[in-house]
């Protein structure tokens, strides 16, 4: 499951974004600088003030202060929430590409002088 939209979910926004960092006010405990990073690339987070990093499962047996069951039991009922908004996205995604297509609608000879002496 990727990082960042967890975080989303969470209600947590990037501060900032640099490549594939994404640096976020750290949503396991109060600061006014970005120190808490995400890297895209490897789906992984550290936090600079709390020394602390992992994947997903770390953060959120950190963030809901639980287990690694419970964790995944909270998972499991998120990415079924996930997965169905990435489904939604993808319809409306491809019925855009639909719409803007070119379509050819027929097929006739060439018959403008201009356009013939071009070619």
């Amino acid at each position: 499951m990727d990082m960042v939209q967890f975080l989303s979910k969470l209600g947590h926004e990037p501060a900032e974004i640099k490549g594939k960092n994404y640096w976020y006010l750290s949503p396991l405990r109060d600061e006014k600088a970005p120190s808490f990073k995400v890297n895209t690339k490897m789906n992984r987070w550290y936090d600079w003030g709390e020394g602390k990093g992992g994947n997903l499962v770390d953060f959120g047996t950190l963030y809901y202060r639980c287990s690694v069951a419970e964790f995944l039991k909270k998972l499991d009922g998120s990415l079924l929430s996930i997965n169905h908004r990435k489904k939604m996205e993808q319809t409306i995604n491809s019925n855009e590409e639909e719409r803007n297509q070119i379509k050819i609608l027929t097929v006739r000879p060439i018959t403008s002088f201009p356009l013939l002496n071009y070619l």
